[in-house]
């Protein structure tokens, strides 16, 4: 079974310390997008339960879009979690029309 929980940072950061016990269990991956004059970069970084870093991928492509970008950091994201087999993840990300989706 394959389940992905999308959450904003603010959302998380609200609910986190009343689920403290519970979001131990969980991998966090957090993914964000970046831009320059020609395209944009996707990067994620996957850490287990206690924060420890297991790994992490980055992407580029030439879409100028900042949202289209944050769909595809968050699509990367959930690419290299179904290809790892992770379950119990929770995705961050800051971009609120792209989470809200």
């Amino acid at each position: 079974i394959f389940r992905v929980a999308v959450v904003s940072r603010d959302l998380l950061e609200e609910t986190m310390e009343a689920e403290a016990d519970e979001s131990r269990l969980f991998i966090n991956v957090t993914f964000d997008a970046g831009m320059d004059n020609i395209g944009s970069f996707k990067a994620i970084v996957i850490r287990d339960a206690q924060y420890k870093l297991l790994t992490g991928a980055m992407a580029y492509n030439s879409s100028t879009d900042p949202i289209v970008a944050e769909a595809y950091a968050c699509l990367l994201a959930v690419t290299k979690v179904k290809e790892a087999g992770l379950e119990k993840v929770v995705l961050l990300g800051d971009g609120k029309l792209v989470i809200q989706c």
